[in-house]
């Protein structure tokens, strides 16, 4: 959703080899969950400079608190610059480096900063080739009653013949493994 994505790394990729990390670097946080913070704390702690950019109006508002205080605190030991209630409107190449614009949420106030590279974290696109594979197979299509996972358990009958299959977590949407385990739970219950 970002113009200029392509000139950004993922926080995946960015963790995945850190030999390839810039000395200066703008994080991007859409999601207010651990990637961003993590890669921001892992990065700084390198001794790397790292500015942390953020939509919410404070630090990993997605995670429990005393993981929000952890990412806090190592920010403020390794010197991380922090810019809340911003969004990621564009990038591009300027002299080997990398413009960011950012626009503040509230204000609608629009700044340009320079830095040698941009990660983002905007969270995952589920795989589903495996999936779709095995829906036609399934008994239950694939489909999840939602209705279903909500009360006292047995809430039904498993099918006789066959396999149900049901996705959760990450292969719905891009969610935390909290939301994951949630799901998994409530269709273990319901046999």
């Amino acid at each position: 959703p970002v113009r200029g994505s392509e000139l950004c790394l993922s926080v995946f990729d960015a963790l995945g080899n850190p030999v390839q990390i810039a000395d200066d670097v703008l994080i991007y946080d859409a999601t207010g969950r651990h990637p961003a913070p993590s890669a921001a704390a892992e990065i700084a702690a390198a001794g790397k400079r790292v500015t942390f950019v953020a939509r919410d109006p404070s630090i990993a508002p997605e995670m429990e608190h005393h993981s929000s205080i952890t990412y806090r605190k190592a920010f403020a030991e390794h010197n991380v610059h922090v810019l809340l209630e911003h969004e990621l409107v564009s990038v591009s190449a300027q002299d080997g480096r990398r413009l960011a614009v950012l626009r503040h949420l509230l204000t609608g106030r629009e700044l340009s900063t320079t830095h040698s590279q941009i990660i983002v974290e905007h969270g995952t696109i589920p795989v589903n080739g495996l999936f779709d594979e095995l829906r036609l197979l399934s008994v239950n299509d694939g489909a999840t009653e939602i209705a279903s996972l909500i009360g006292p358990a047995p809430l039904r009958e498993r099918a006789p013949n066959g396999f149900e299959l049901h996705r959760i977590g990450d292969a719905v949407s891009s969610r935390s493994v909290h939301a994951a385990m949630l799901d998994a739970l409530r269709l273990g219950l319901q046999f």
